[in-house]
């Protein structure tokens, strides 16, 4: 018998054992064990281990199985709303990203020594991309330039010190002077060196293009012709190379392999007269002493390149430019030149000062150093090309280099171009406050489930009066109470994590199909909605959800786990 009646245990008992939270304060056997001689037990702590606990909560809840069963329902509530939206932002920030790859892949931040855009009155042309014909078609689109920067020490050396987590490739794009001639419609023809351009020793740059014809240059004397996506060439850079197009409409791709192209060395092309340095002919020049180089091969974008790194052109490598700076340095040209230093320009014999332009002004120290280059002591930096394929990070990137121009004088600050600059802000923008109202829909639907399954653990509490009180008679400790409770809240989360991750499941395809047919009514195109699908999620993910909803159940459940944890024994029977 279990009673707190005290009169009725000494009216009716043969033996009393008094119970105070579970342990054994007093016993009348002691009397009796030591009057039998029996030997005495040691006391042992009365509890509930906690799977006692959870087959106890199994039990209530499964002799109510409709209230149970709406329970779980209530709980998945919050589980469904936080599934689906964490889903569909998963899959927005997919697509954002997607879209910032593809968007920014091709369009760097552009620091160029001039700015360039395409002639607006050239009419668009509709041309076959990356057709398979083994032809290099000759077109007549044109290119405008306009204004200089000029590249210091001190700016290159601002650029190599952006953060490197900032940007997929730095491409510095430099220029070394070379005296080449051609022959162009059977004579010797002197090449400008705009459609020149260094390629990068670079895996990843590589993998950017693909060779048509012939192969990549493997030593200084090979070079590579590039032509854009299309298959064309226009007649200014054909011209700039010394390639003939009069009457031709296309070549074929190996009748521009083995084009040949003369390199001629310092000492043979800047002879000294009356004191001063000029230009030999290029008839005069003994073409044996030159250094014979050779297209051998035909490039184009590949179809699947992330960046577009050169223009159309003829690509050398970097064993080319090391080898004409190297003999420069020798070059009796550049010896006086550094000896004299901005003291005389060896070729007119003046000492260099500053020129000014409007709008620009080039001191007597820079027109030195371009001075050098122009005879091949040095490359000069004339293109960089900063990509990266987040949004954040080009706003950084943008911030860091406006910072330049606030430290410099004005006619050494540098203009650069990023055409996507303001796009991105407020796409960062609307990306954020897109995030912050998911966020907040997910937190209202999760405060909304837990009051619910608070209200209705309480309700259960209140239930199981006569239970906790009789638990606790028989020596159940206020703990044994709350695990009982909290097992109870914990199997709730369970049976309601995994019910609401399989409605999220079979709700995703109508809310997508919903989705598309709103955005198509309104003609607003948009990126495969079955990326959001939760069925595309990380196993991971349905794992957290499912843990999240114990979790949220259990803390739901835990202030009226407490109170009838805490309820006197005496009163949980008297008010059960």
């Amino acid at each position: 018998m279990v009673t707190h009646n005290e009169q009725l245990s000494k009216q009716y008992a043969t033996r009393e054992i008094r119970l105070h939270d579970g342990k054994v304060i007093s016993d009348s056997k002691e009397y009796i064990t030591k009057k039998c001689g029996v030997k005495e037990e040691s006391e042992k702590r009365t509890s509930i281990n906690i799977i006692s606990a959870v087959k106890l909560s199994a039990k209530s809840l499964y002799t109510k199985k409709i209230r149970t069963l709406l329970i779980v329902i209530a709980g998945s509530v919050g589980i469904i709303g936080v599934t689906l939206i964490l889903t569909i932002s998963n899959g927005v920030d997919k697509y954002i990203s997607e879209l910032q790859r593809i968007t920014l892949a091709d369009a760097p931040i552009v620091v160029n020594t001039t700015y360039d855009y395409d002639d607006p009155n050239e009419q668009d042309k509709e041309y076959e991309e990356f057709p398979e014909d083994n032809k290099v078609n000759i077109v007549t689109d044109r290119t405008y330039f306009s204004h200089l920067n000029i590249f210091s020490d001190g700016f290159l050396n601002y650029v190599n010190d952006i953060n490197p987590n900032l940007y997929n490739l730095i491409d510095y794009r430099r220029t070394v002077n070379m005296n080449i001639y051609t022959y162009f419609e059977g004579n010797r023809t002197k090449i400008s060196m705009t459609n020149f351009q260094e390629m990068f020793n670079d895996d990843f740059a590589i993998d950017q293009y693909e060779i048509l014809e012939g192969k990549l240059p493997e030593q200084k004397n090979e070079l590579v012709l590039l032509i854009d996506k299309y298959n064309n060439v226009n007649i200014q850079v054909l011209d700039n190379l010394g390639i003939e197009y009069a009457e031709k409409s296309s070549y074929q791709f190996n009748e521009l392999i083995g084009k040949k192209y003369y390199l001629m060395l310092n000492n043979d092309y800047y002879k000294k007269n009356n004191g001063l340095y000029e230009n030999a002919s290029i008839n005069s020049i003994d073409e044996e002493k030159t250094i014979p180089l050779e297209i051998v091969g035909i490039a184009r974008i590949a179809t699947d390149a992330k960046l577009s790194l050169y223009s159309a052109g003829i690509l050398y490598s970097e064993e080319l430019v090391n080898f004409v700076v190297e003999e420069a340095r020798k070059s009796n040209v550049v010896t006086e030149q550094l000896a004299n230093g901005i003291h005389k320009n060896v070729f007119t014999g003046e000492p260099f000062s500053d020129v000014e332009y409007p709008g620009t002004k080039f001191t007597k120290e820079y027109l030195y150093e371009s001075n050098l280059v122009s005879i091949g002591y040095k490359a000069r930096v004339t293109i960089i090309r900063i990509y990266t394929d987040k949004f954040n990070s080009r706003v950084l990137i943008n911030e860091y280099l406006q910072k330049y121009n606030e430290v410099v004088p004005k006619e050494n600050q540098i203009r650069y171009s990023d055409y996507y600059g303001k796009i991105i802000e407020e796409f960062d923008v609307f990306v954020e406050v897109l995030t912050k109202v998911l966020i907040i829909f997910a937190l209202v639907s999760l405060f909304v489930s837990s009051i619910m399954i608070s209200i209705i653990t309480y309700v259960s509490v209140m239930e199981r009066n006569k239970e906790i009180g009789i638990l606790r008679s028989l020596g159940a400790s206020k703990i044994d109470i709350l695990n009982v409770f909290n097992s109870e809240t914990a199997i709730i989360g369970v049976f309601s994590g995994v019910f609401g991750v399989i409605v999220s499941f079979i709700m995703m395809n109508p809310i997508l199909n919903l989705i598309t047919r709103v955005l198509k009514n309104n003609n607003i195109k948009t990126f495969d909605l079955t990326k959001m699908n939760i069925s595309n999620a990380n196993p991971f993910f349905i794992i957290a959800i499912i843990i999240g909803s114990i979790l949220l159940t259990v803390i739901a459940g835990i202030i009226p786990s407490v109170i009838g944890a805490n309820k006197s024994p005496v009163d949980a029977i008297r008010n059960g």
